[in-house]
Formats: structure tokens, sequence, C-alpha cells
């Protein structure tokens, strides 16, 4: 189980992102219909939140997860707030400024926001033609030196380009550097995983 080093040090939270094999609890998660909408969850009853790629909560008890193999799990704490999040940012989302966006939607002071980036693609990986390439701001974007036509995207720093451009301190974004595509005991849709997926979750201590 992967793990964020700054969230492991908020007591009254627990995370994890699971590699080949591990289960993960159970948990809500959004449609993932690769958009940019969040939605509150006030209860544990619903188990998929519809046309949402992004959730919140400020309940105890409840876990939040989000479904991954290539795209970029973002999760979010407000300590102080008691907020936590989920946001499946694939390259769409990234595209529409999901991450950007969840924390305008949250309505907090962003310097006490923390953000832990788990797994993904890496930009070395993600090659794309120049339509997908064109919908990125150009500092993430890099020309491929082998391939005519073909770029590289850096979906990494484009969130945490979004929540820098809001005020989120970089000091509380912590990006978890391990490509899904490079690595075996992570999935990878482009390395062929084409149902499988790991699992970014995270809750408040009852």
């Amino acid at each position: 189980m992967l793990t964020f080093k700054f969230f492991s040090t908020i007591s009254s939270v627990e995370h994890g992102i699971t590699e080949r094999g591990e289960a993960a609890p159970e948990s809500i998660r959004g449609e993932q219909v690769h958009g940019d909408t969040a939605a509150w969850v006030e209860h544990s009853e619903q188990a998929i939140v519809p046309r949402a790629d992004a959730l919140l909560t400020r309940k105890t008890g409840i876990t939040l997860a989000i479904l991954a193999a290539d795209c970029v799990p973002v999760l979010l704490v407000e300590p102080r707030a008691g907020i936590i999040g989920t946001i499946h940012a694939g390259w769409r989302g990234t595209a529409l400024d999901i991450t950007r966006k969840t924390i305008e939607f949250l309505k907090v002071k962003p310097f006490g926001l923390r953000v832990g980036i788990g797994p993904a693609i890496c930009q070395n990986c993600f090659v794309v033609g120049e339509e997908v390439a064109r919908q990125f701001d150009r500092a993430v974007v890099r020309e491929s030196e082998t391939e005519e036509g073909k770029w590289h995207v850096d979906l990494w720093q484009a969130n945490v380009n979004q929540c820098l451009e809001l005020g989120v301190p970089e000091r509380n974004i912590e990006v978890m550097r391990v490509c899904t595509f490079e690595h075996q005991n992570l999935y990878s849709f482009r390395r062929g995983d084409r149902d499988a997926r790991h699992v970014a979750w995270i809750r408040r201590k009852a």
C-alpha cells in the first residue's frame, strides 16, 4: 500500500493507494466520466455518485476513493476544516482544470490545504498527438524527439500548477512520482490493463 508522507502525520486521516493484489476498504466513488464536476458526500448509502470525478466530505467514517490506471489520483485534506477529498484527474479532467475547480469548490483558504498527487503515467511515457497536446499549457508539454507530430504531457505538473495558481503552498503538495506504465505493481491502461484498476482512498477516522 502506497502512502503520502505528510498525510501519514495527520492522526485523524487514513489513506492509501493499492498495488496489485491489495484490497481497498469499502468506499464511495464518483462515476468518473472524465469531466470536471465535484460533489459533496453526506452519507454512506450511495456507492457511486453520478457524473462526479471529484468527491468531498466533512463526515467521519466515510471512505472516498477513485479508480485509476494511468490517470492522476489526487487526495485532499484540509485539517482545520475537517475536509477530505478525492479527484480523478485523467488527461481530459486535467485539461479541464478539475483540480483547480475542485479546490475553488471547497471555498476554503488554500494555504491550509494539503494535496497528494499519486502514481500516474509519467511525461516520458504519455505520448499524444497535437489535438491532445494543444489542450494543455505549453509549460507542461514538450515535443517528442523521436516521433514526428507527437508530444509528451506532464500530467503531474499540470495538476501541481493548478494548485499553485490558487495559492496552495508548494510545501503542501506531495507528488508521488511513480509511473504506472513503468511499474508492474500498478495498473496501466496503456500497458494493456483494460479492466483492472488500483484504488486511491482516504477517510476521516470516526
